[in-house]
């Protein structure tokens, strides 16, 4: 009797690649439109306009003040007696500037005396910021 050897089957398996693109762009977009590009919730400022050019900054430590009169550094409010102290305790400061980011509706008074307080610390500079026209 002869015996046939039985033929292997060969077994090609396909992995759908249309439907995992689909979800790799649906998670995209997702992700896309979740996603939050603001610079600071809650602390709304009116910035002064400006013909000025972009500053480049590596380390940006940022001072908020509102038109009433607040202080927010780090996303906190704080006096200024306490911005001089959190500005000397950050290691990093003394290499970096510091930009300010006052309401156009505040009186010069209060950003002189931010400014004042910042330069007591040890800054060699300070930034007001303002919008472009």
């Amino acid at each position: 009797m002869l015996v046939h050897p039985k033929k292997k089957t060969i077994y090609s398996i396909q992995v759908p690649l249309t439907s995992l693109i689909d979800i790799v762009f649906l998670l995209l977009i997702y992700f896309l439109l979740t996603s939050s590009f603001m610079d600071q919730e809650g602390i709304i400022v009116n910035l002064p306009k400006a013909d000025t050019k972009a500053l480049n900054v590596k380390r940006e430590i940022i001072v908020y003040i509102e038109n009433n009169g607040k202080i927010f550094f780090n996303g906190n409010y704080i006096s200024l007696k306490e911005l001089s102290s959190k500005l000397k305790k950050d290691k990093s400061f003394k290499l970096e500037s510091v930009i300010i980011k006052a309401d156009r509706e505040l009186e010069l008074e209060k950003v002189v005396s931010v400014m004042d307080v910042i330069q007591k610390t040890g800054c060699k500079k300070i930034v007001l910021a303002t919008e472009r026209n």
